[in-house]
């Protein structure tokens, strides 16, 4: 009976140290897979977060937030030294939804790899170009607006929110360098206002159109806003080789109507200078002919006019002519006849006298 209750309290101690042993594996096991949980659960919030552009440990790394209120479907960064963007970092179909964060990754200019192949002077030139770059991010968003963040301080970053205020879009960081919180802000309304004056001045250069003389003072007013605008404001004229091309076109329009004008000067005189001289030799060399009497012009006879009648004489009082001449006859053409003189006594005159008339 003793050995029966010995065997059974033995198989009672072993059944409980199964059941224990079992209990810690179970703990066990419950603990270390939580821990496994928690873990995968932070990898897939990670794997979640887009990413642009090439990872890399030597690329920059920002952490952006997309604050524009828009869809982005394109990113790019150009230099300073650039002229246009490059291709668009994001891939295909990959889209940023607004209030969305994601990795970024932009590769700054390799020095030693800038630099190879070039002497000491190029490779300082160079270095020199490196430290005062500037970096200029372009977002293009889902309705095809594109929107550019000046001053994209990129090497000094690693939060960013792309925002918009006030119709301009702008940058808010942290400083690494500095530790202090910028905007740039108050950089893209200055920038906002200095492409609206080079927009200007780009539409009234395509204003021209094609150049004749008369394009003269299109031309010059252009030449004059061009000329106005700061030196930021210029390399926003994307159209500057149309108001150069405009200004050669017209100078040599003006040069071609001056020596038209000219040689129609020169010939108008070689014209006048030959009719002189055609009219000169031909004076000369014709012969003399004789000149040719006129025939009298007969005068017709005047008509006569009605001939008044003299008026009445008063008859002269009788006057005696003593001591006169003596007897008077006067003679007159008979064409008239002059009215009869009245008598007058010659006696005591110089004697008798005869006036012929």
């Amino acid at each position: 009976m003793k050995k029966q209750f010995t065997k059974v309290l033995a198989v009672l101690l072993c059944t409980g140290f199964v059941f224990s042993g079992c209990g810690n594996k179970e703990e066990k096991a419950v603990s270390e897979t939580e821990p496994q949980a928690v873990e995968g659960t932070e990898a897939s919030e990670e794997e979640t977060l887009q990413i642009v552009g090439n990872e890399s440990a030597d690329a920059c790394h920002v952490l952006m937030t997309n604050l524009t209120g828009k869809n982005i479907t394109g990113l790019s960064v150009k230099r300073s030294d650039e002229a246009e963007y490059p291709a668009n970092m994001m891939k295909a179909e990959q889209k940023i939804e607004n209030n969305e964060e994601f990795d970024f990754y932009y590769m700054l200019e390799d020095e030693e790899a800038t630099a190879e192949n070039n002497n000491e002077e190029q490779e300082s030139e160079l270095a020199d170009a490196l430290v005062n770059l500037t970096y200029t991010l372009q977002v293009t968003f889902e309705d095809q607006t594109v929107a550019e963040f000046s001053s994209f301080a990129i090497e000094d970053m690693e939060e960013a929110s792309l925002c918009f205020e006030d119709d301009v879009y702008f940058l808010k960081y942290t400083s690494v360098s500095e530790n202090t919180e910028v905007t740039t802000k108050e950089m893209e309304l200055m920038v906002k206002a200095d492409n609206e004056k080079a927009d200007a001045v780009v539409k009234q250069i395509d204003a021209i159109g094609e150049v004749t003389v008369e394009s003269e003072s299109n031309i010059q007013s252009a030449r004059a806003a061009y000329d106005a605008l700061s030196d930021a404001q210029k390399t926003k004229v994307t159209n500057l080789n149309k108001l150069t091309d405009a200004e050669q076109k017209l100078a040599e329009l003006k040069q071609a109507a001056s020596e038209q004008a000219a040689a129609e000067a020169a010939a108008n005189n070689t014209t006048a200078d030959q009719s002189s001289y055609t009219d000169n030799s031909y004076v000369s060399s014709a012969p003399e002919t004789p000149a040719v009497e006129e025939a009298p012009v007969v005068e017709e006879a005047p008509v006569e006019a009605p001939v008044e009648e003299a008026p009445a004489v008063p008859e002269t009082p009788e006057q005696s002519t003593e001591g006169c001449l003596g007897d008077v006859e006067i003679n007159q053409p008979a064409a008239e006849e002059a009215p009869a003189a009245p008598e007058q006594s010659t006696e005591g005159c110089l004697g008798d006298v005869e006036i012929n008339q």
